[in-house]
């Protein structure tokens, strides 16, 4: 309060609230708020610590607190703006007022309430049909009645298929990319088998027999460990694989049309040296 920082001084008194009720909270949090222009926020807080019911034993802050708030919410009230927002036209029963963003609560459309002075904007909508959005300024204890009225909205007519159609060919995309995916991955991981299985053939070159020499043993162990990494990577390659081949198998499914001819199958193959991936779609 003391560095005019309104917005945080509200945001930590609520904080304090929550904390403990205390009436000075709430007296400090309307005066931060009649700083920032929400004077109905501001005569909220106003009135709840009026109508708190002090006990005789309340610490005299507490007290204080409930007289300057009497005070400054009679200053107050002249300054409240109001306004009355109305709808018009077909589904104005069921229409949605918006103020500023926020949603008006059924109960208050066509009905004169406190508002904000300062500039405000103004819509509704309901199902088909919207208002245009109408700005308003409010000046301090003025009167305001705003009419909305609904039209109907405009579509654009969409050719029938259009829509499936290009909801068919993202589908295909994303399904040829994942199966591209899925096969770059059974490549590699068949990549990392066959050298999996060279360093394993390398290191046992290494040691013919049951014995080990002693001038072998330290890069016998550097090529079980790549060959043991080597297997790893494999693994993982052939789990990537194996998704993108189910998963872009199941985009392409996706995509096609009923006249289409249906998926034969996919079936990944692996070979010495190579792998790859066989079916139609």
């Amino acid at each position: 309060m003391q560095q005019e920082r309104w917005a945080d001084a509200v945001a930590l008194f609520k904080r304090a609230e929550s904390l403990v009720h205390a009436p000075p909270h709430l007296l400090y949090m309307a005066r931060a708020y009649v700083k920032l222009g929400k004077l109905v926020d501001a005569r909220e807080a106003y009135q709840k610590i009026v109508h708190d019911e002090l006990p005789a034993t309340a610490p005299k802050a507490f007290l204080d607190a409930r007289s300057a708030a009497f005070e400054e919410e009679a200053a107050l009230a002249p300054r409240l703006a109001s306004l009355r927002i109305s709808v018009a036209g077909e589904q104005a029963d069921k229409a949605v007022v918006m103020v500023d963003g926020v949603e008006l609560p059924h109960a208050l459309v066509g009905v004169a309430h406190p508002a904000d002075p300062g500039p405000h904007k103004l819509s509704a909508s309901a199902p088909g049909w919207a208002a245009d959005e109408v700005s308003v300024t409010l000046r301090e204890g003025g009167r305001e009645t705003v009419d909305l009225v609904l039209s109907r909205k405009e579509r654009i007519a969409e050719s029938p298929g259009t829509g499936d159609e290009s909801r068919k060919r993202g589908l295909r995309t994303a399904g040829w990319i994942t199966l591209g995916v899925g096969v770059a991955g059974l490549g590699a991981g068949t990549f990392f088998l066959l050298q999996n299985r060279s360093k394993r053939d390398d290191s046992a070159t290494l040691c013919p027999g049951t014995v080990c020499p002693a001038a072998n043993r330290a890069e016998m162990t550097s090529l079980d460990d790549a060959a043991d990494r080597a297997a790893t990577f494999s693994l993982i390659g052939y789990g990537i694989g194996a998704a993108g081949v189910i998963g872009g198998a199941t985009l392409l499914l996706l995509s096609r049309s009923p006249n289409e001819t249906p998926i034969a199958g996919v079936q990944p193959w692996v070979g010495l040296g190579s792998a790859g991936v066989a079916g139609h779609f």
